[in-house]
């Protein structure tokens, strides 16, 4: 990757935060601290336009969220609904998440909650063709 050199003025107070914060966060390196920000500041940019998206969807279907929408068809398993309604519940709390609290710990956790919903709801599948057959 090709460097570019960028000036730029920080008031003198801003200096002293500056290098107080990359010495907390990058041992002193003040160009790992920018790389960080702009990292930190392009993930909260995508956050808030999921949010945004996410709100549109929920206007446009006219419902918020998909765990109030259980399809309980009678011949399905206790373990396959609750399968379901689990995954409906991750994803739900997934889109109510405030856009501060989205940050990468967020998305590592969604991503293993989403995960274990995933594999319980495909091993419930699983079993109730196994049982339907």
């Amino acid at each position: 990757m090709t460097g570019k050199t960028v000036e730029f003025v920080l008031e003198s107070d801003d200096v002293l935060e500056f290098d107080r914060l990359a010495g907390i966060h990058t041992g002193g390196d003040r160009n790992a601290l920018l790389h960080q920000a702009i990292r930190i500041m392009a993930t909260r940019d995508r956050a808030e336009r999921l949010q945004r998206l996410q709100a549109r969807i929920h206007a446009t279907i006219g419902r918020p969220s998909l765990s109030e929408e259980v399809n309980h068809c009678p011949d399905t398993s206790p373990t396959l609904t609750a399968s379901i309604r689990e995954a409906r519940a991750v994803i739900t709390a997934c889109d109510d998440a405030p856009v501060d609290e989205m940050d990468v710990f967020f998305y590592a956790r969604g991503y293993n909650a989403l995960r274990f919903a995933l594999e319980d709801l495909l091993t419930a599948i699983d079993l109730h063709l196994g049982q339907s057959r």
